[in-house]
């Protein structure tokens, strides 16, 4: 079975935006919301540098949720496990609020790790393809400027399981991460 590019692309798209391990036998869409459901064990993650005077929160986003609520120094690696249209994509989001910015809580994030298992109707070459265009995505990062209250509304919504296209729209958001 060939993916269609663009359908992998639109998959990326919707689940590299999260982190905190979800997974899914189904999976509900709204307009460009999706929805997993059930939260699966946290494997161990490699040693990282948290900002002096910064919050560890690990992979607690109830954690950020409440950093966010008042805009201090607060870091975190949130994971996601989706299974979607029989693709098994996970992903690992260094998260860190920077702080008070411009009247704004500057948010930065990058993408840590990104992997891929096809179904074996995908061919090994196609999966090859797909999987080295998936990785460059790898790295990237950036930062966005967004209010406390949307900020930790998007932590929430995260924590629920559920990651939308608009979880950045009509935010100040630069950098490699938010490149189109």
């Amino acid at each position: 079975m060939k993916i269609p590019t663009a359908l992998l692309a639109i998959f990326t798209i919707a689940c590299h935006h999260t982190e905190t391990i979800v997974t899914s036998d189904t999976t509900t869409t709204e307009s460009s919301r999706i929805v997993f459901a059930k939260k699966a064990e946290t494997p161990a993650e490699p040693a990282r540098q948290i900002p002096a005077g910064a919050t560890d929160c690990h992979d607690d986003l109830n954690c950020m949720i409440s950093a966010a609520r008042e805009c201090s120094q607060a870091a975190a690696t949130h994971r996601a496990v989706i299974n979607m249209f029989d693709i098994k994509q996970t992903q690992r989001v260094y998260l860190e609020i920077k702080g008070p910015d411009s009247g704004r809580c500057a948010f930065y994030m990058r993408l840590e790790k990104l992997d891929v298992e096809f179904p074996s109707s995908v061919s090994p070459q196609e999966a090859a393809v797909q999987r080295a265009m998936l990785k460059l995505i790898e790295g990237k990062d950036g930062t966005c400027r967004m209010t406390m209250l949307d900020l930790a509304a998007m932590f929430t919504r995260w924590s629920e399981g559920t990651y939308s296209n608009d979880d950045f729209a009509g935010q100040e958001c630069e950098g490699p991460y938010f490149a189109k």
